[in-house]
């Protein structure tokens, strides 16, 4: 007997419910990064999560659970309202991110950029899956100290 089945006889021998859950999480997990693979769906659905587009919140607080590690081609474009100083030029190009593209507004180095680039921007950003890609635009507004994201478009 293998030592997956052997594990899988001794949980439900000993009703371990908390094993047989986490097992159950693993293989559903797995489930979704193979299917990226081969479904159409999965991957819109991850992009979707990226982008803050997904259908409800329960749904996008689900996938939270699996890794993102380098799954999508992340870029983003800011766009000042003001032409940004020659410091800052560096800052409105078109760059590259892994995991969540969003997070330029949060707890990236590009933060710094936006709060000194005047009053607000756009933001574009684009995630790509083999054929499949995703583009959304967000107006960002800075209120004192503040950043505000305003979805632009939906998908």
């Amino acid at each position: 007997m293998s030592r997956f089945a052997r594990l899988i006889q001794v949980i439900a021998q000993e009703r371990d419910f908390r094993s047989a859950v986490f097992l159950a999480m693993l293989l559903m997990i797995s489930c979704w990064l193979v299917g990226m693979t081969f479904t159409r769906s999965i991957p819109r659905a991850t992009m979707e999560r990226f982008h803050l587009q997904t259908p409800s919140f329960a749904f996008w607080s689900a996938q939270q659970l699996i890794p993102s590690m380098y799954n999508l081609e992340n870029e983003f474009e800011f766009e000042s309202d003001v032409p940004a100083a020659e410091s800052l030029t560096g800052y409105t190009k078109v760059r590259y991110l892994n995991h969540f593209p969003l997070r330029v507004v949060t707890y990236f180095d590009y933060r710094y950029g936006l709060f000194h680039a005047g009053n607000g921007g756009n933001l574009v950003v684009t995630s790509r899956y083999r054929d499949q890609s995703l583009t959304t635009r967000w107006r960002i507004r800075r209120i004192g100290n503040e950043l505000h994201l305003e979805l632009v478009n939906s998908p």
